[in-house]
């Protein structure tokens, strides 16, 4: 196994969507390296053996920094690299840095990880998603960078560092007409008589697929403040690279719930765990598989996971990558959907001591991701209170077999 880790400090990669490996096949990897000392956040990057290259960024550390760093993510050309700055979610930034001349660009906003392709830097309002509950599951409408309410306002916005262009390119009420779903609606009136205002929609967990053509993302109230009283609304959306053509891939409500859906490598179907409509009781979770246009909705695999980070092999379509906590430890397992048992897996801490609840760095989640060769997985760990990003290289008969 190889560590990154820039020394005493917390480090970790984006997300299990975003592979932290560069593209030009130099076998350097991005991360974010938080310094406790000083409560600031960095972006590292490490050559394939884990020596130190570069260190940039102070960014003010905040609870999004323990689940997903800085969003760090490379340009396909690996001449740039995009990660979140700013001083908080309401006073969001992305900057755009030359890796050649450490010129840097900034432009207010937030993203999920820079696209894959051609497209725009595109992405919801991190702060919409706090301030709902995400972080502690307490409602702090003051601090949404935008008020709810104001649906026009708020929703996908796009960022052109050429130009300097910031453009809500979708907003909230436009994806909810495009929809059209008189559920909406409704909820909205029950809503209004119970608190006084609408539902908490919001645009966010923007998610492209690797030939960066297309993109899918989340449209509803996301670890919404159950004190609220609001139903469960959930809709995973997918659309081209330039946000057009949004069709609804799934709709997650009460009763038929699902989390962690990204496209597969062929950029046609999604992966993601949901409700299994041949289960009447809808529990428990299974693996499962949906065009991007809504069709064919089906069960991948009944080896539950609880509802860890599934993606697909980049290259063998049979094996599926996924995880479940375990307590202080998380199990990383590979499944073979050929015969739907698990082929290779492994265990890893997420804790070092006791878990505090919340966004903190008392634990990571492991978020696996194949390497681009699929011949290995990147993961996070704790180790003696630091989070660390690790690579093991998949055994050489799975991937045979």
């Amino acid at each position: 196994m190889k560590i990154f880790q820039v020394k005493d400090h917390w480090c970790l990669l984006s997300y299990y969507t975003v592979c932290p490996e560069a593209p030009d096949g130099s076998g350097r990897v991005l991360m974010g390296a938080a310094d406790l000392k000083t409560n600031t956040g960095k972006v590292a990057i490490m050559d394939k053996d884990g020596n130190l290259l570069d260190l940039f960024g102070n960014v003010k550390l905040d609870s999004h920094f323990w689940h997903t760093g800085l969003w760090q993510s490379w340009s396909p050309d690996c001449k740039y690299v995009y990660y979140q700055s700013g001083e908080s979610y309401e006073k969001p930034s992305i900057t755009r840095r030359e890796l050649a001349t450490g010129k840097e660009v900034v432009m207010v906003g937030d993203m999920e990880g820079a696209p894959s392709g051609d497209a725009l830097v595109t992405g919801g309002l991190l702060g919409m998603l706090y301030a709902a509950g995400y972080a502690d599951t307490h409602f702090y409408p003051d601090k949404a960078p935008v008020p709810f309410g104001e649906r026009d306002k708020h929703g996908l916005f796009t960022y052109d560092f050429d130009t300097g262009e910031r453009k809500l390119a979708l907003s909230v009420e436009q994806i909810k007409d495009m929809i059209n779903d008189p559920d909406l609606d409704k909820w909205d009136e029950e809503q209004l008589k119970k608190t006084g205002d609408k539902t908490t929609l919001m645009a966010y967990c923007l998610r492209w697929a690797t030939n960066g053509e297309k993109c899918i993302f989340h449209f509803g109230n996301h670890c919404v403040d159950k004190t609220r009283g609001e139903p469960k609304i959930t809709y995973v959306l997918s659309c081209n690279k330039d946000l057009t053509d949004i069709k609804v891939a799934l709709k997650l409500n009460e009763g038929a719930a699902g989390v962690h859906w990204s496209y597969q490598p062929d950029g046609k179907r999604l992966i993601g765990y949901g409700y299994n409509p041949e289960d009447p009781s809808k529990k428990p979770w299974h693996l499962m598989e949906v065009n991007d246009d809504g069709t064919n909705y089906h069960t991948l695999s009944h080896t539950c996971m609880g509802g860890g980070h599934p993606s697909r092999h980049p290259f063998l379509d049979h094996l599926v990558l996924t995880d479940v906590h375990c307590g202080n430890q998380s199990l990383m397992a590979l499944v073979d959907i050929r015969t739907d048992k698990v082929v290779w897996d492994f265990m890893e801490p997420i804790a070092s001591s006791q878990i505090i609840t919340g966004r903190n760095p008392s634990h990571v989640d492991n978020h696996p991701v194949f390497s681009r060769d699929g011949k290995a997985i990147y993961f996070n760990r704790m180790k003696d209170g630091l989070s660390q990003l690790c690579r093991v290289d998949i055994p050489e008969e799975i991937l045979k077999a």
